[in-house]
């Protein structure tokens, strides 16, 4: 988002992000058809976090969201 108030870019943002938007930035909606986009996550399991359980909950109930 930074490059959009400079001017300089453009930026994909779910809905649910806008709040977070400066307010130098114009969000503008998609006319339909609405684009798909796939979700992600990895990280190394050989790494051990105990907050990862927790993210990973996060993650799923908002995917299922989306």
């Amino acid at each position: 988002m930074g490059l959009v108030a400079a001017k300089i870019g453009v930026f994909l943002l779910h809905a649910s992000a806008e709040s977070v938007a400066p307010t130098s930035v114009i969000l503008r909606p998609f006319t339909e058809p609405t684009p798909e986009l796939e979700l992600a996550v990895a990280w190394n399991p050989e790494t051990i976090n105990p907050v990862l359980p927790a993210f990973m909950a996060i993650v799923r109930d908002v995917a299922c969201q989306l």
